[in-house]
């Protein structure tokens, strides 16, 4: 039954004086299911890979999943249909899904992985593995306007390693922050064990 409901969205609605048909049909609105009522047993089924027609282009909802050589899922990973502003992302299971036309380049994208291309043709679900580039991660800095080269940064950055963290005797990570990079401030309303902690960053003027 998991199975079944995978890539299915919550839904919410309110009905009154419904029958069982309209209350299913308006459950498995949009979803990639379907059902059938047989001896009064409601059975849940998938669709199938059937597709829809849009301006006379065949349509159709491409299911996928994302994964690292090692069988890893990765969440955020950004697939976008090439020369347009059509695209998704995957969620916490490195899953999505994406309506798509035959033909179409799907342009996969993640930080410190290959992107690959791929062309849509009579796939009915797509398993995308990505390789680690031969670059460091250590190579881009993720800053609050976006993600660049670490050479490219103009502005002044404080690193903080997993092995100074690693050093602390404090009993929160945010009170391991003290002192181990110029302009952030870290203080704690009480004493107690528990109390609530203040990070302040000042920024350059």
């Amino acid at each position: 039954m998991n199975s079944h409901l995978e890539n299915t969205l919550p839904v919410t609605f309110e009905v009154k004086d419904a029958t069982i048909k309209e209350v299913l049909d308006l459950l498995v609105k949009g979803q990639p299911i379907t059902y059938e009522i047989k001896d009064k047993v409601v059975i849940l089924k998938r669709k199938q890979a059937d597709a829809t027609t849009i301006a006379g282009v065949a349509v159709q909802d491409l299911p996928g999943t994302v994964k690292d050589v090692n069988g890893t899922p990765l969440p955020g990973v950004t697939i976008r249909i090439k020369n347009t502003s059509k695209g998704t992302q995957t969620d916490v299971d490195g899953k999505f899904n994406l309506p798509v036309n035959k033909g179409d380049v799907l342009m996969i994208s993640y930080i410190g992985y290959e992107s690959q291309e791929i062309t849509v043709a009579d796939q009915v679900e797509l398993n995308i593995r990505m390789k680690q580039t031969n670059s460091a991660l250590s190579g881009v800095v993720v800053i609050g306007y976006g993600a660049v080269a670490q050479k490219n940064v103009t502005g002044a950055i404080a690193k903080v390693e997993a092995k100074d963290l690693d050093a602390s005797v404090a009993s929160t990570f945010q009170q391991t922050l003290q002192g181990k990079a110029a302009g952030v401030q870290v203080t704690q309303a009480t004493g107690q064990p528990g109390a609530g902690v203040t990070v302040k960053i000042r920024s350059n003027p």
